[in-house]
């Protein structure tokens, strides 16, 4: 699971998750960073809900330089998606696009 997480190997990563094989957190954000960089939104999705499922002795000083930065990075965009595409989410931010829909409490 090691090295196909730090070679961006989804497909293989997640498979050998499916059987069972636990994530530690350094293969988790591994998967995590290549399944963003690829824009692989439903696999960046899952991977987040994944978390909780980490080992917690695995977090360190290296979590914290180098995943909260990619974790932050993820939530601005997911922010940046979520306003400009408005489908039916319109939770907390003013609708701003009105072209697709008329705007009412009732987006969910």
């Amino acid at each position: 699971m090691y090295h196909s997480a730090e070679n961006g190997y989804l497909d293989i990563v997640l498979e050998l998750r499916n059987l069972g094989v636990p994530w530690t957190l350094y293969t988790w954000y591994q998967t995590l960073a290549a399944a963003y960089n690829m824009r692989r939104r439903s696999i960046t999705h899952n991977l987040l809900k994944d978390f909780s499922t980490c080992r917690q002795d695995d977090y360190n000083t290296e979590f914290i330089t180098d995943a909260l930065p990619l974790l932050m990075d993820i939530l601005t965009h997911s922010k940046v998606f979520i306003t400009r595409t408005c489908p039916r989410i319109c939770l907390c931010m003013p609708c701003t696009n009105t072209q697709t829909h008329t705007h009412n409490k009732t987006h969910l």
